[in-house]
């Protein structure tokens, strides 16, 4: 089964430093296959027909051994992505001025992160709940995203892709089987 593997809070400003040509050589040494990445900021695909929870549990421990800062993450099935990305409101479609997919990583409870959104004041923006994500679009810089949900405790329990690279993932994710 194909995987996409999302990881959290890597290369950004100089910190948590993962080479992913690197990790692409640890993951096919626990035998997964057709590992691949894509740019640098943690989206590794992958082929394995063990059971979600055993590759977890192996992508756990293999992150804790090989880096000395912790690294959230979210597995991801084929299908699933797919499955999502196919059920987005006709409003994603839209031309707006920044769109980003907020994935839960494995260790959020997607209903707090949805509380903590739900709690903020909206303006030029919209949002959807997926079931992998929060969809969050904007009209312009001038919303409650770029304002304040950056600055709580939620903004720290998920994994950020802008629209391009959420598209670009689902191609790769498409092609590759």
């Amino acid at each position: 089964m194909k995987y996409l593997l999302l990881l959290r809070g890597i290369n950004v400003g100089g910190r948590h430093k993962v080479v992913m040509a690197d990790l692409r050589v640890s993951l096919e040494k626990l035998g997964y296959s057709q590992v691949s990445t894509y740019i640098n900021s943690g989206n590794i695909l992958l082929t394995s027909d063990r059971p979600v929870a055993v590759l977890e549990r192996e992508i756990t421990d293999l992150l804790a051994q090989k880096y000395d800062f912790p690294l959230p993450f979210i597995l991801i099935a084929k299908e699933d992505y797919l499955a999502e990305k196919d059920s987005l409101p006709t409003w994603w479609q839209e031309d707006l001025e920044r769109k980003n997919v907020l994935f839960y990583t494995r260790e959020t409870d997607p209903r707090l992160v949805q509380e903590d959104i739900a709690g903020l004041n909206l303006r030029n923006e919209l949002v959807h709940f997926g079931k992998l994500a929060v969809y969050w679009g904007e009209y312009n810089r001038n919303s409650a995203y770029a304002e304040d949900f950056i600055k709580r405790p939620a903004y720290k329990q998920v994994t950020i892709r802008n629209a391009n690279t959420f598209h670009k993932l689902a191609q790769l994710l498409q092609e590759e089987g």
